[in-house]
């Protein structure tokens, strides 16, 4: 009878992991894009969270959606970035100065994939959406911070 007694308390010891571990087990997320709460920009931009929060530690992903002749500045992040570009054309290029003649068209489909404290900026022409990842807390650092995002 000891050796049952031991055999439940294992069992029900056992249980109570396993009931912990569902709790923390984390449950799918399935978003259609009807499902993404975008938030607009005075610039024209919008932003679409999808995972994450860029002020807390974890993996960030959102979408944007850059409307037509808009540019940001240079800038850098301090961790790695991922972007793939969904529809329309992404103008990417590295550097601390913005300047046109380096940026290179990048259809959907195109990754770029930007190292920590990398400069780069980019442009829409006739505008483009594009998912990105990084990992929080991050931030983005203008190169030269003398002004806004602007269009």
């Amino acid at each position: 009878m000891k050796t049952v007694g031991k055999i439940g308390m294992a069992a029900a010891a056992l249980a109570m992991i396993g009931m912990a571990y569902a709790q923390s087990v984390a449950l799918p997320v399935m978003l259609t894009p009807a499902d993404l709460k975008w938030i607009e920009s005075p610039t024209g931009t919008r932003v679409a969270t999808i995972k994450g929060d860029q002020k807390l530690p974890g993996q960030v992903v959102f979408r944007a959606n850059w409307p037509a002749n808009f540019r940001i500045p240079a800038h850098n992040h301090p961790d790695e970035r991922m972007v793939t570009v969904l529809t329309g054309t992404y103008y990417f290029a590295l550097g601390e100065v913005f300047d046109e003649s380096k940026l290179k068209a990048y259809p959907p489909g195109s990754v770029i994939i930007v190292p920590p404290r990398v400069s780069h900026f980019g442009a829409s022409k006739d505008g483009v959406e594009f998912q990105e990842m990084g990992t929080g807390p991050t931030a983005t650092d203008l190169v030269k911070p003398v002004g806004t995002l602007t269009k």
